[in-house]
């Protein structure tokens, strides 16, 4: 540090001009459909072509539908539905790529004179000179292929008109190959490739009996039912390094070789479930549902859990006192109160000690080595959620405008997350119920049909939501979650999850250009409470919340408009009150490693001279320093995600799609084809034209580590959303 070299280069690279370009899609939908009274088949098939924006990385699809019915008497229908599905994926390099030519510093060329892909440093002698973007993207391979069969065959029987026997037996099966190949980096890293395979099987048997009748002014619809899912696994996958050449592609050629993983899972639920619903004189209807499931996934002693719910509604518009009020075309009250349980968290065996293979690829006597992934948690139970929810739904004015109206409240019981366990006892993390929590909502969602002329019509659409949530109960001790709190979010009862929990970041200090530090009692300090942790007691006494990343509330509102055979149609979402860690922009201010990455234009306004105002600290500024107390290096705390300086508010509002087309006249098309065609529909739409946001980023959207509310929040120089522009027909024979 202090040193102010001066490193000249020829070349101005744009590295993310190198790597992006403009991708082409294709899509083709087919569809077809025949019956008669006693059969109906459907079938369907579509492709499609889908480039990312990253060169040489892409994805494609293909698709087959059928479904067929058969009425083989009067009380016995048989049917079939079976789908098939193959996918390549070979765009799993785009987010890496995308951030390497985002930080990749723009001083080198793409290619050497000899027209050789260039890795070095160049004048600078710091720097990474085994990256290259651009040879990342078209040599190496990250691919995955799947296939994919479903199939499903069905029998009714109706014993009686009001009785309806039905079984039904799905089968799913899936394989999916994954490939990964680096060529040899002129350190002498990569020359590595991995492949693995994943297989699964899964069946499900399903028996219900549904009675349905109607008697004067009453209905009753009942129904009693069984269902059994059973899945099985099998994974296996090797390694190897050291090729001969990067042309080979074999991991069998490779000059050393290792097991990955050979593994096998199974999993399985059975349920039981019943439902009655009642209605009486079209106005009040009453319904139960009462269903037990049993999971594999848990110990025998909380395998099986029981699952009530009631319902109720009133259809206030069928009422006397109502029915003479003419701008109400309908009007219904309803309400629910209901528990369900999910059990997917938990992985294929949540309470189970797992065993696998070490992945240092470590060996005793020859034998490649064992390790625990996973201990096991005998005491691992359902996560449960007790759901109420009140509604309204109303249409008026001759049912031109449509409303509906929820509030919902969701308290989630034991709730599953994989969370640190003390390193101590030798592992790192297992699933945990770790404790409970409540989601409030509300949800509002209009139709409006404004104009409806012969030539001209105007509808209108608009929802907009809102919900919160907090913690209610924490089976651990302490105020964080470990690892499934790895990005740095706040639990405590009586809060809401996933709070920012972070150093207060304050100014930049005008007289000396060094950072101003809250120090979390309402004052201030020159030295960043992060590199306090080994003369403290509790460095996180220092932090302080900051809110969580959801929005206070989002919605949408749409609008369609069609003159004779135009259509014009448009969609917009928003958010408003969400929070987002800019770690894009502080990687972008990160000078002081010695990986040389490019920097923002932000590092222009940096500290220059006493009694400048800016947000950027001087280039050598007291918290980028050792922490006292401790033998680590040199830290740059002022590019931590842990303190507040990049957090931003991310609320947006986004022209999600806007579309034109136009619907060739049926009759007209009918004599020019003889018949063949019945109508064509041509059409332009866009996707993301339009986002306006005070968020610094490129895209309010991203994610990097997930969308859950404790991960939620943290932007990493994580791919932006594209923009689409599609034009396409629609033909129908």
């Amino acid at each position: 540090m202090g040193l102010n070299d001066v490193f000249s280069s020829p070349y101005n690279t744009s590295w993310v001009d190198s790597v992006t370009r403009t991708a082409i899609s294709h899509q083709l939908d087919l569809s077809m459909s025949a019956g008669t009274d006693k059969a109906r088949i459907y079938l369907s098939g579509s492709y499609t072509d889908q480039p990312s924006y990253i060169i040489n990385n892409g994805y494609q699809r293909y698709t087959g539908r059928m479904n067929f019915t058969y009425n083989a008497s009067r009380k016995i229908t048989v049917g079939a539905d079976m789908s098939l599905s193959y996918s390549f994926n070979n765009s799993l390099n785009a987010p890496t790529i995308w951030r390497q030519a985002v930080l990749k510093a723009p001083n080198l060329p793409v290619r050497d004179a000899n027209g050789n892909y260039l890795y070095a440093k160049g004048t600078n002698p710091y720097g990474n000179d085994d990256l290259n973007p651009v040879a990342d993207a078209n040599l190496n391979t990250n691919q995955l292929e799947m296939n994919d069969g479903l199939g499903n065959i069905f029998v009714e029987f109706k014993p009686v008109s009001s009785l309806t026997l039905r079984s039904e037996v799905g089968v799913q099966l899936s394989n999916s190959d994954a490939y990964t190949r680096r060529v040899k980096r002129p350190s002498g890293l990569g020359n590595d490739g991995i492949q693995s395979n994943t297989s699964n099987k899964k069946y499900v048997i399903n028996n219900t009996a549904t009675f349905n009748r109607s008697f004067n002014r009453h209905s009753i619809n009942a129904m009693i039912g069984q269902s059994y899912e059973h899945s099985n696994e099998n994974t296996s996958g090797m390694g190897g390094y050291d090729f001969f050449s990067d042309d080979i592609r074999s991991i069998s050629a490779a000059g050393r070789k290792y097991v990955i993983s050979a593994l096998r899972q199974n999993w399985a639920m059975v349920s039981y479930f019943s439902r009655l619903n009642y209605e009486y004189d079209r106005k009040y209807l009453f319904g139960v549902t009462y269903r037990i499931d049993g999971s594999s996934r848990f110990s025998q002693n909380n395998r099986y859990v029981g699952f009530p719910s009631l319902s109720a509604g009133w259809r206030l518009s069928e009422e006397d006192f109502l029915k003479d009020v003419k701008w109400i075309s309908q009007l219904k009250l309803r309400g629910s109160v209901g528990f369900s349980g999910n059990n997917s968290a938990a992985s294929y065996y949540g309470s189970q000690g797992q065993y696998i293979l070490n992945s240092d690829n470590l060996s005793y006597a020859g034998v490649q080595i064992l390790q625990m992934a996973q201990p096991d948690n005998p005491n691992l139970k359902w996560e449960r959620t007790r759901s109420y929810d009140v509604g309204l739904d109303a249409s008026l004015f001759d049912r031109k405008v449509d409303i509906t109206l929820d509030y919902y409240e969701r308290r989630i019981k034991d709730m599953i997350l994989s969370s640190a366990i003390p390193l101590y006892q030798g592992w790192i993390s297992q699933p945990q119920n770790i404790g409970d929590m409540v989601n409030r909502g509300a949800e509002l969602m209009v139709n409006a049909r404004l104009i409806s002329h012969k030539n001209f019509k105007w509808n209108t659409s608009f929802n907009i939501s809102t919900n919160t949530n907090k913690i209610l109960k924490l089976n651990f001790g302490g105020e964080e979650v470990g690892l499934a709190n790895d990005a740095f979010k706040y639990m405590k009862v009586g809060e809401p999850a996933g709070q920012f929990y972070l150093y207060d970041w304050a100014m930049v200090d005008p007289s000396t250009g060094n950072p101003i530090w809250g120090d979390g009692k309402g004052g201030i300090s020159m030295v960043p409470p992060a590199s306090l942790f080994a003369v403290v007691p509790d460095v996180n006494d220092f932090r302080k919340t900051y809110g969580t990343a959801l929005p206070d509330f989002f919605g949408g509102i749409g609008q369609t408009f069609t003159y004779k055979n135009w259509d014009l149609d448009f969609f917009a979402s928003f958010a408003v009150g969400s929070h987002m860690i800019n770690g894009s922009l502080a990687s972008l201010l990160t000078y002081s490693t010695a990986d040389a990455n490019n920097l923002s234009t932000k590092i222009l306004d940096r500290w220059l001279v006493p009694g400048h105002e800016t947000d950027i600290p001087r280039l050598v500024n007291a918290s980028i320093t050792k922490p006292q107390g401790s033998a680590s290096g040199v830290t740059d705390y002022t590019t931590s995600r842990t303190n507040s300086r990049f957090l931003e508010d991310a609320s947006y509002l986004r022209l999600r799609t806007v579309s034109i087309s136009y619907n060739m006249d049926a009759q007209k098309l009918k004599k020019m084809t003889s018949g063949v065609i019945n109508t064509m529909r041509v059409f332009v739409r866009a996707t993301n034209l339009l986002t306006i946001t005070s968020y610094s980023g490129l895209d309010p959207e991203v994610s990097a580590f997930g969308s859950s509310a404790i991960q939620s929040g943290y932007d990493e120089l994580t791919m932006p959303q594209n923009k689409l522009i599609q034009v396409g027909i629609n033909i129908s024979l």
